[in-house]
């Protein structure tokens, strides 16, 4: 994938972070954050990548961790995976 400027970039990250936090909030967050939310990514040999935020909850320190893709599968594990549409 190429984007055409940073606001297309700007808007995919904000897209994912909507969509996990809506998520995240049926699993257990509380909306509160201590850390975060951090943004990666995991490249392709293509040259594309796939989004992957992070962030810390306050008051017991769960972390919540959101990928374009599902990481299980992909050399990665996950507890509770939970696939959101967006």
């Amino acid at each position: 994938m190429e984007y055409e400027d940073a606001g297309a970039f700007e808007k995919r990250v904000n897209d994912l972070l909507a969509a996990a936090q809506k998520l995240a909030l049926k699993h257990g967050w509380e909306g509160d954050t201590i850390q975060g939310p951090f943004l990666s990514a995991i490249p392709h040999e293509d040259g594309n990548a796939d989004l992957v935020l992070a962030w810390k909850q306050s008051n017991n320190g769960t972390t919540f961790i959101a990928s374009e893709r599902l990481l299980v599968g992909q050399g990665y594990t996950s507890q509770t995976p939970y696939q959101a549409d967006f």
